[in-house]
């Protein structure tokens, strides 16, 4: 590949530090910091010393599209999913009712404003509090009690003036992600297996041996499916859990730009599937060269 201009915008933090060396190895590197640079980063555009842009830090500028957007005005190759499937995968309940439109299963659940007048007694415990619109996993709790529920409530909306109230779906947790442009003809990643202490802190990684090829293929399968269903690009990571006794996979929750780093879960799944995290990255900027290619 021809050496490039790539910036990232990021934070700069030791995970953006291992992108940078390794892109660095075999182009050029700028770091444009979302919280403030963003006038910076667009005259570079204009001035045409850009040639690729890396979203790369979790916030709202990224979450929410506006980097995908300003990308997408100046015609400039960006990586990830284009503003539309971002702020819908950032949507969760909007996400959770596309994807039952499309036949997958997904746990019940209902949407609770800030100026609700909320009776606790009405919810079914335990259940996932989590915020409307927020990153995977980010401020998720699962009460247990109503007095629980009370301070998971106060808490959540402190940062969310909509939150999602979702029956809790007891088995074990998965992350698929998908590689491509195209969810029929994408890469799936081996699954990655979450093992998590009473109070969701993450403690391990597995790579699922007892699954079977036929159930492990159906969870790929949910994987494509979702991809096309938000109209990913590039890269998604979904969340879904697996109830044993029923045999059934649950969707979750989607996100087009997962975290990114040598001991992230989406690098060590790539690595599993003996993709490098440099050859990972390689792949992330040939797809969105081509996407740019394609519009022209």
């Amino acid at each position: 590949m021809q050496p490039l201009r790539i910036a990232l915008v990021a934070t700069k933090t030791k995970s953006t530090q291992q992108v940078q060396d390794i892109l660095n190895l075999n182009h050029k590197t700028m770091v444009y910091d979302h919280s403030i640079a963003v006038d910076n980063l667009i005259n570079d555009i204009l001035h045409g010393v850009i040639d690729v842009i890396f979203p790369l830090t979790h916030n709202s500028a990224i979450e929410e599209g506006a980097i995908q957007g300003i990308c997408s005005a100046l015609n400039i190759p960006y990586i990830g999913s284009n503003i539309h499937a971002t702020i819908l995968s950032n949507h969760k309940a909007t996400t959770k009712r596309i994807m039952m439109a499309h036949g997958t299963l997904t746990p019940e659940f209902d949407i609770i404003d800030k100026a609700d007048d909320i009776d606790l007694r009405n919810i079914e415990l335990p259940c996932v509090i989590k915020p409307g619109a927020i990153g995977m996993r980010s401020g998720i709790t699962i009460p247990q009690t109503y007095n629980e529920l009370r301070h998971a409530l106060q808490r959540a909306f402190n940062n969310s003036d909509t939150l999602l109230v979702e029956k809790l779906i007891h088995g074990r947790e998965f992350i698929v992600h998908v590689l491509g442009v195209n969810g029929d003809t994408a890469k799936v990643l081996s699954p990655t297996e979450l093992i998590r202490t009473p109070d969701q802190q993450l403690v391990k990684k597995l790579y699922p041996t007892d699954l079977g090829e036929e159930t492990i293929e159906t969870l790929k399968n949910l994987g494509r499916r979702t991809f096309n269903a938000i109209g990913a690009y590039g890269i998604l990571a979904i969340r879904f859990m697996y109830n044993e006794n029923a045999k059934l996979f649950y969707f979750i929750e989607a996100n087009t730009m997962p975290r990114i780093s040598e001991h992230s879960i989406l690098v060590s799944a790539a690595k599993k599937d003996n993709i490098s995290f440099g050859k990972l990255l390689d792949e992330l900027i040939q797809q969105a060269i081509q996407r740019n290619i394609v519009k022209e």
